[in-house]
């Protein structure tokens, strides 16, 4: 297949390939970044198919990256899927896999990551001590529900 290909379309193939080897993207990630080094659209969508048909780009893998990412720094799932948007995985993949990592471990995730904020909160006032709990934690991604639930445990 390669020989049908153009010089601008191997150019871009190898510089795919080489930002492939260096960290998994999704389809969306690599068409920006070759758009970027200026390779041209059809050439960069050449490319494109050819890691896709290859399986060079792995969007399960990557949705599964982000994820983890985003519950190691302590994000929510609001967060973690806007994270999946911007980084073009697919609504129906990015909702699948999240739904299935947090199944059980959503409201420990809010959990520890409250108590860490907890921690350095020094305000004495008990109301404005949940009050900025609740504003870190909508920032993080969690849903007001389950922070209100939470909250009112504490009590």
């Amino acid at each position: 297949m390669n020989e049908e290909l153009s010089g601008e379309q191997k150019k871009a193939l190898a510089m795919a390939l080489s930002m492939l080897s260096r960290r998994n993207l999704s389809r969306m990630e690599l068409h920006r970044r070759l758009l970027k080094k200026g390779v041209a659209v059809h050439a960069a969508e050449a490319a494109l198919k050819i890691c896709m048909e290859k399986g060079y780009i792995d969007e399960e893998e990557r949705a599964f990256q982000i994820i983890q990412s985003g519950l190691r720094s302590g994000y929510g799932p609001l967060r973690i899927h806007v994270d999946l948007r911007k980084g073009g995985i697919p609504d129906n993949l990015g909702e699948r896999m999240l739904e299935n990592t947090l199944k059980e471990s959503d409201v420990n995730i809010l959990a520890r990551t409250a108590l860490r904020k907890l921690a350095t909160v020094q305000e004495k006032n008990p109301l404005k001590k949940k009050a900025k709990l609740y504003r870190f934690l909508i920032s993080r991604g969690f849903p007001s529900p389950d922070i209100m639930d939470f909250i009112q445990s504490l009590d």
